[in-house]
């Protein structure tokens, strides 16, 4: 059956061009505020606070290069070693490091004694306690709420999920916890 002629077909003529063409348009636009909103407050920032933002550096600053040698230097008081599957991890038999890698001064028994509750934390430096000592972190501090509770802290400064997720892969069911936490923080 033929259509009649004062209705053009949808792929016909500059209408459905056009048609076609919004969405593009719409979105480089779009595009194009955001850019130039961009542009409009970095130039501001340098202008009334002074603030110039350069995102060309190709090299390290002086400070940042201190701290990488002395993350990577194993010297006196060296907390963490490199680890060819999660980047870095603690230095067992450290202080405050137990021998299994858990930030405690205490060793574990492969399994938890009948009628203990066993926990095990994995997670960044706010599941490590960075900014506490070992007796104040939260998970001692759990842990000392009831003998009945052990809690054992396998977080790491500087971690991502992914790498809490793999050391629990690693190393989570070695000393059989009944309760597995794994600390997110949305930065």
């Amino acid at each position: 059956m033929r259509r009649p002629t004062s209705e053009p077909a949808e792929h016909d003529g500059p209408t459905a061009l056009r048609r076609r063409s919004t969405p593009v348009l719409f979105a480089v636009s779009v595009w194009l505020m955001a850019e130039g909103f961009s542009f409009a407050g970095l130039f501001a920032l340098e202008r009334l606070a002074g603030i110039d933002y350069v995102p060309t550096a190709t090299t390290l600053s002086v400070e940042a290069r201190a701290n990488l040698d002395r993350f990577l230097a194993r010297g006196a008081g060296a907390t963490m070693a490199m680890s060819p599957n999660l980047g870095w991890e603690p230095i067992r038999n450290t202080v405050e490091i137990n021998s299994a890698g858990m930030r405690d001064d205490r060793e574990y028994a492969p399994r938890p004694p009948p009628g203990v509750l066993r926990i095990a934390a994995f997670g960044d430096s706010f599941t490590y306690g960075s900014d506490t000592t070992l007796g104040d972190n939260w998970a001692k501090q759990i842990a000392s709420l009831a003998p009945t509770i052990e809690l054992l802290n396998y977080g790491v400064p500087a971690y991502g999920l992914d790498q809490a997720y793999l050391r629990y892969l690693a190393v989570g069911e070695d000393f059989h916890p009944d309760i597995v936490l794994i600390g997110y923080m949305s930065e």
